[in-house]
């Protein structure tokens, strides 16, 4: 009875697992410093700009910089005696460079296969991806005031028609509709925005189109390495 019990908590840690949520979220301020964060639900994997340390004098003592300069020279003896260690290379001659045609060969084989994954992936990874919109702020500015009324009028046609493809597209989540703004800016001579977006996809839809990305390479290096057979008729005589 007890294995049952760790046999189902075990399949109820995976099962959580796989719907966790991979999150990122993206803030751009009114000074155009962006922000990236990647997350898996609460765990950080990666920051831009990165967290600043904070300061801490104890870093700088005689004995903290004495243990760092011991750590150091470590490091450089491990790394001398893997260099002592390694046999002696012998001189290979260089082989010769690739042509031009099979560089062009490769470029559009990969644009090729991309092109393929797209057209085989992009509804499934829209349908799967959850867009959270908190904040979109959009004030068009320019030098002269006719400029910027030209401005206006492509912006925020634009604007509308992207967030209605998100919403065709995807699931669109706008969590607060008065912070969605597009408005001309006489007064001032640049374009500024802000943005608050979160674009979240779980780990069990992640691994699904994993699995179907690498079944489609495999498939189109298949197809790509059996030649094309053509069968040719053989013309009957006339009796």
């Amino acid at each position: 009875m007890i294995f049952l019990y760790i046999f189902l908590s075990l399949i109820a840690i995976v099962l959580l697992l796989l719907l966790l949520p991979i999150r990122l979220h993206l803030t751009l301020t009114d000074g155009g410093d962006l922000r990236v964060r990647a997350s898996l639900s609460i765990l950080s994997l990666y920051r831009h700009p990165e967290k600043e340390t904070p300061f801490r004098l104890a870093k700088y003592s005689p004995r903290a910089i004495a243990a760092r300069q011991r750590k150091e020279q470590r490091r450089l003896k491990k790394q001398q005696k893997k260099a002592a260690k390694k046999p002696i290379q012998k001189k290979t001659t260089p082989a010769k460079a690739p042509s031009l045609r099979t560089k062009i060969n490769k470029i559009t084989q990969t644009l090729s296969l991309i092109s393929s994954l797209i057209d085989a992936l992009h509804e499934r990874l829209f349908r799967a991806t959850h867009v959270h919109v908190y904040r979109l702020v959009v004030h068009v500015g320019s030098d002269d005031a006719a400029k910027t009324a030209l401005l206006y009028g492509v912006v925020c046609p634009a604007a509308t028609l992207l967030l209605e493809t998100l919403h065709q597209c995807t699931n669109l989540h706008v969590h607060h509709p008065t912070q969605m703004q597009i408005a001309p800016d006489f007064t001032s001579d640049r374009f500024r925005a802000e943005l608050d977006l979160r674009l979240d996809l779980r780990v069990v839809h992640a691994l699904t189109l994993g699995i179907r990305a690498l079944m489609h390479i495999i498939r189109h290096k298949q197809t790509k390495r059996t030649p094309a057979t053509t069968s040719l008729s053989t013309p009957t005589p006339n009796v």
